[in-house]
């Protein structure tokens, strides 16, 4: 079903500019995790939500910004809440993310 998407998003994420969301409400959007960096004059490169496989009512993003130094100042939106639910934000130094289709995608 996604598989549109998945292709359009194969690029990798770039460690240094990159941080981890996690706690993210179900009713927040691409577009919300946008706009709330934004809000904070933060430059959005890239940003991409994924369903947590643990939990049911949550999930998880990585977003690459423009510089190393707006991921480390998106650090302080870390236990800020939207939509009623606080987020988690950490360094993604260590989470490095690849897309590909998978072979049936072909």
């Amino acid at each position: 079903a996604d598989t549109a998407d998945t292709k359009a998003f194969g690029k990798e994420f770039e460690p240094t500019k990159t941080i981890y969301v996690s706690n993210i409400s179900l009713l927040v959007s691409e577009q919300d995790l946008r706009e709330c960096f934004g809000l904070c004059g933060l430059r959005v490169v890239q940003l991409k939500i994924f369903s947590s496989s643990q939990l049911a009512d949550s999930r998880y993003a990585f977003v690459e910004f423009e510089t190393p130094k707006e991921a480390t100042t998106a650090l302080q939106l870390n236990d800020t809440a939207i939509l009623y639910k606080k987020i988690v934000v950490q360094l993604g130094t260590t989470c490095l993310l690849y897309t590909s289709p998978s072979p049936r995608d072909s």
